[in-house]
């Protein structure tokens, strides 16, 4: 079967957060090529008709989706699955609908309070101050349904309809009269999604005269409703849309006391943010826990619950899993930040609870696949929903991962399981009438290069991983080469990274700076494809690679592109391989439309075998820059017309 890992595009120098979307496509191609699966990875990035077109053409029998976030943020996490929805491609996971709502970290607690389940009670500051809204102060105790005892049921209450229409909001289950909210302060500090004009609060330098009016009535109305909490309350400034505790540190959680800090965290979120990109919470002190949930033939299993404990953590250091206890390696909150899953048997009633209440919200949010609630339970024992994870970190040393192994399941069981939920829920385009299903998913995958180019500034990067036929093969240190035997691609694999690194460095040609530039251009171009603007042509015999070239258009040029890189492996050099790399990778320029390729090269004696190569395939010299590279280190350039 052949099976497609559409993944967030990764820029160059990405942060942790963000490269782990890698470690994890990695981890389950490998999984996905062990069951027998072709596997290709497809990078997702804002460019849609692009990543339309790839998919058409590759035509595969399943998507694994693995998108957490576009173009850097979670806003958009919702378009990849809605996008398999609209071309019918079955995938992986949850839905467009539920990726959407458990993404909106308000969206959810509002649906968490209708159905009578426990979330925090939170403040939305755009909508403080009454800006933007579409129903009056008045209606705000009323529009917003809450429980106030956790867990407990038939509590909700029900908003009249003209309120609930204003508001957005989803019908409440049951019937009840609407009453005032129970943390509901004069000031509003309950309300609805975005409201703010973009531009209202400005960027930093931003010195309307009304800002700072906006500002400190938005801080009394926060105050307001801390205190409203109780006089001991902590509230955590978090942002509306991201994940992997991205924008959460120990200086987002705040005292009501100290108005400064309130203040540093709330501009500091703005400007990250967005004025409607973040909100505020009440911060539960106690125990955290996270339930992995992984769908099953009997319906959904709740995987053994997980705590996660705070070791060694001073009275003046919140407990939280922020982001340097997720991603900064070595700090003392990574270090100090333990999953447990081991318990007392006292924790036998409130574990049966929490897993009680994560199966509701699964099937309240029409979860499939796989998913995590987070919770917190304070030091009364009472249970708080937190998150609803639609789409899990799937890594090897991630959450998700250890619950299953405690459940007896390895990466292989819950891939399989992934792939027979992802059948089970087959979608198909939502415009494509019943008699037309059959010819539609019958389609034969076209030639790639008929929609997409892999050197098109517009298209996503595709790498295929073979499947299981694969065999290995030993080399010596000198193996001949039969020419009819050369495969060539024009793709990266995550494995070719350690490879490439290898064979550049066994020419001994490069310095470890040049080695360094060879690496990261690799790393850009395996993570985002046809945007970092480098391209790969790969040459294969009996399965290895043995060379390679790295090339790309020159910006500000029509047709002009640079060739960066040839390099073959010492053990196969001598028999026309770099010829026949250098042919495969100017016939795919000249596909691409460039029109002339130019080479540099050292005017080192070491060098002299490269020099001669280039002008046997038809390079001209025009130009030298002397001391380029260093004293009597000269730069040497060809170039070639393409026919």
């Amino acid at each position: 079967m052949r099976v497609v890992i559409l993944h967030s595009a990764v820029p160059s120098k990405a942060l942790p957060d963000e490269e782990d979307v890698l470690v994890q496509a990695g981890f389950l191609g490998e999984a996905l090529t062990r069951l027998g699966h072709d596997v290709i990875f497809l990078p997702f990035s804002s460019h849609l008709e692009a990543g339309r077109w790839a998919l058409r053409d590759l035509r595969p029998d399943l998507v694994f989706n693995l998108v957490e976030t576009v173009e850097g943020t979670g806003r958009l996490i919702h378009v990849a699955p809605g996008l398999l929805d609209v071309e019918g491609f079955p995938y992986t996971g949850c839905s467009t609908e539920a990726v959407f709502v458990t993404s909106h970290k308000v969206l959810t607690k509002y649906w968490l309070t209708a159905y009578g389940l426990p979330t925090p009670a939170w403040f939305e500051p755009n909508k403080a101050l009454g800006l933007g809204n579409d129903c009056d102060q008045g209606d705000l105790g009323k529009a917003v349904p809450f429980v106030s005892t956790p867990g407990s049921s038939n509590t909700s209450l029900e908003a009249s309809s003209k309120t609930r229409k204003a508001k957005h909001l989803m019908p409440v289950p049951g019937s009840a009269e609407a009453a005032p909210h129970p943390y509901k302060t004069e000031t509003g500090c309950f309300s609805g999604s975005a409201g703010f004009p973009p531009d209202l609060w400005g960027g930093e330098t931003s010195q309307l005269p009304w800002e700072n009016a906006l500002w400190d009535k938005l801080l009394g109305s926060l105050q307001d409703w801390m205190r409203s909490l109780g006089t001991e309350s902590f509230a955590i400034v978090k942002p509306l849309w991201e994940d992997a505790s991205v924008g959460i540190d120990q200086e987002a959680v705040v005292s009501l006391h100290d108005l400064k800090t309130l203040d540093r965290a709330m501009t500091r979120a703005r400007h990250r943010f967005g004025p409607d990109g973040f909100f505020v919470e009440h911060f539960i002190d106690g125990r955290e826990f996270n339930l992995s949930l992984l769908s099953s033939p009997d319906g959904v299993q709740v995987l053994p619950p997980a705590e996660m404990c705070f070791v060694g953590f001073s009275s003046q250091k919140h407990r939280i899993v922020d982001y340097e206890a997720k991603w900064v390696a070595g700090s003392f909150a990574e270090r100090n930040t333990m999953r447990s899953f081991s318990f007392s048997e006292e924790d036998a009633p409130l574990l049966d609870r929490l897993c009680g209440l994560a199966q509701r919200c699964w099937n309240i949010f029409g979860l499939r696949g796989y998913a995590r609630i987070d919770f917190r339970v304070d030091w009364q024992g009472r249970p708080w929903i937190l998150e609803i994870n639609a789409n899990p970190c799937l890594a090897p040393d991630a959450g998700f991962m250890a619950a299953a192994d405690q459940a007896g399941l390895n990466v292989d069981d819950v891939v399989q399981r992934l792939i027979d939920d992802a059948f089970k829920a087959r979608r198909f385009p939502r415009s494509l009438p019943e008699d037309k299903k059959r010819r539609y998913l019958s389609r034969k995958r076209g030639p790639l290069a008929r929609h997409l180019c892999a050197w098109d500034d517009r298209a996503p990067r595709v790498t295929i991983v073979p499947g299981h036929d694969s065999r290995p093969v030993f080399f010596s240190s000198r193996t001949e080469v039969d020419e009819a035997d050369l495969s060539f691609r024009n793709y990266l694999v995550p494995s070719d990274l350690e490879t490439l690194d290898r064979i550049t460095a066994q020419t001994g040609f490069f310095n470890e700076e040049e080695l360094s530039v060879a690496r990261d251009l690799a790393r850009q171009s395996l993570g985002t494809g046809a945007e970092s603007g480098y391209f790969f042509v790969l040459s294969e015999y009996a399965g290895r690679v043995v060379g390679y070239t790295c090339y790309g258009p020159i910006l500000g040029t029509a047709g002009r592109y640079e060739l960066y890189w040839i390099v073959v492996d010492p053990a196969f050099q001598g028999q026309g391989i770099g010829r026949k790399l250098l042919q495969e990778t100017e016939s795919a320029i000249g596909r691409a439309g460039g029109q002339r390729v130019y080479v540099e090269t050292s005017s080192r004696d070491t060098y002299e075998p490269t020099r001669r190569f280039y002008v046997r395939a038809g390079y001209a010299f025009v130009a030298l820059h002397p001391d380029f590279y260093g004293p009597e280190d000269h730069k040497i350039i060809y170039a070639k017309e393409l026919s």
